[in-house]
């Protein structure tokens, strides 16, 4: 299993998120944006995982999310709401 942390750095006018990784059935990420969650697979074994967002806010409303897995950066992922409506929400790709 390999341990799986993320931090959120949402923008002042990003109102909600949620982050699900894979299929896991909940919100991990807590009130002071970080989170930690084992998943299948291991650090460096270069297996394939995703991460769901969904954000509600402005347009031009942020969120930056550092992935970590044992402590170790794997990635560094901007998004950002850029299409008028309420919600906006995808999958994000990201290796071991």
């Amino acid at each position: 299993m390999a341990r799986i942390c993320i931090e959120a750095a949402p923008s002042d006018d990003l109102r909600r998120y949620e982050l699900r990784i894979d299929e896991t059935d909940r919100d991990f990420v807590g009130a002071n944006n970080k989170g930690c969650i084992d998943i299948e697979g291991d650090c460096g074994d270069g297996s394939t995982h995703y991460i769901h967002y969904v954000l509600v806010g402005a347009v031009g409303a942020t969120l930056g999310l550092k992935v970590f897995c044992d402590d170790t950066l794997k990635v560094d992922i901007p998004l950002e709401i850029s299409a008028p409506g309420p919600i906006q929400g995808d999958n994000v790709e990201f290796r071991l």
